[in-house]
């Protein structure tokens, strides 16, 4: 990314593009960037900078992170979750979907004599005295 060696003065970077290139790796593996970021060792805002301030690094980092989305979708079990939050419309998350919606839908409403009776106070309410100190 920078393509230019350490050249000895002060200190070393420590995102440099070996680690990088291997955050980017990872990222794309399916690692959040957290993750990513706690597997380099490397400090989010180092990443958030270098994002920032390093365009080539940003639209690496957001086809990366496009690649891990993907790849983690595809690792969620089809399912009811899956059709909700993934959009998936295949055979198995529809059925899935369906079944959860007509088993919540069968299920009665709470019946209104159920409810407890709370004891009647009388006419009135106790009354709270505050007394402030002078």
């Amino acid at each position: 990314m920078t393509g230019r060696p350490y050249r000895g003065r002060g200190r070393p970077p420590l995102f440099d593009d070996g680690a990088r290139e291997r955050f980017l790796g990872l990222v794309a593996s399916g690692l959040t960037m957290r993750d990513a970021a706690v597997a380099c060792p490397v400090a989010q805002r180092v990443v958030t900078y270098t994002k920032f301030h390093h365009a080539d690094f940003a639209a690496a980092l957001a086809a990366a992170r496009e690649k891990g989305k993907r790849i983690r979708d595809d690792a969620q079990p089809h399912g009811e979750s899956r059709y909700n939050h993934g959009g998936c419309r295949c055979g198995i998350c529809t059925k899935a979907a369906t079944a959860a919606r007509a088993g919540r839908r069968a299920v009665p409403a709470d019946d209104p004599s159920a409810v407890i009776d709370m004891p009647q106070l009388g006419g009135s309410l106790p009354v709270l005295v505050l007394a402030v100190a002078s």
